[in-house]
């Protein structure tokens, strides 16, 4: 996160001072790089998180200038940082290395990125239905496509009955009741005993 000279907040140090800093709540690691600070002399800069709006604040450290002219933060906290909501980061510089709130010289700040917890919305929303970009015609075109499948399968299906209709019909002219006739001369002249009425004219 970017800490700079933040109008409304910042009220002490050089406006193009600079800072960049990390902090990994869960592990309790807070890192600030800090540049174009005087040096404090006698007080102490103190890095804080605040809530904004309220009276919640939580110190992090102390950062101290190094030979190169930065004022730089490495540290990890014995435990993690709580979540309360922080929504600010701001550099102050105290008399005391470790004071219980911050003092009235608010140097760096800046403000805590927000992120949906949902993710970024769409920019548009799909076509579902009629709803949005479509249109009556749109919604009429699958119909269209069901009642052609439709009227197909009926063609079809007259055809197919019709071919086996006449197929049926021309295997064999006979009646039916000439059909069972036939086969029960067959079942009798089958029978032991039974004389063909044939072979009974050869005798006569």
């Amino acid at each position: 996160m970017v800490l700079s000279y933040l109008d409304g907040v910042s009220d002490w140090g050089p406006k193009q001072a600079s800072g960049l800093m990390e902090l990994v709540r869960q592990e309790g690691e807070v890192r600030l790089t800090a540049r174009g600070l005087p040096a404090p002399g006698a007080m102490h800069y103190v890095l804080w998180i605040a809530r904004e709006g309220t009276d919640d604040v939580y110190r992090l450290g102390e950062p101290r200038p190094q030979p190169d002219g930065t004022t730089v933060l490495d540290l990890l906290l014995p435990s993690a940082v709580p979540n309360r909501g922080w929504n600010l980061a701001l550099l102050t510089v105290e008399d005391s290395p470790t004071p219980d709130r911050p003092g009235p010289r608010h140097s760096l700040a800046g403000r805590f990125p927000q992120f949906s917890p949902e993710g970024p919305l769409p920019r548009s929303l799909p076509n579902t239905g009629l709803g949005g970009g479509a249109s009556p015609g749109d919604a009429d075109v699958p119909l269209i496509g069901w009642a052609v499948a439709g009227l197909t399968l009926m063609i079809i299906g007259g055809t197919v009955e019709r071919a086996w209709r006449s197929r049926a019909g021309g295997g064999s002219s006979a009646p039916a009741h000439s059909v069972r006739v036939d086969a029960s001369v067959a079942d009798r002249a089958a029978e032991p005993g039974t004389v063909s009425p044939r072979k009974n004219n050869r005798r006569l």
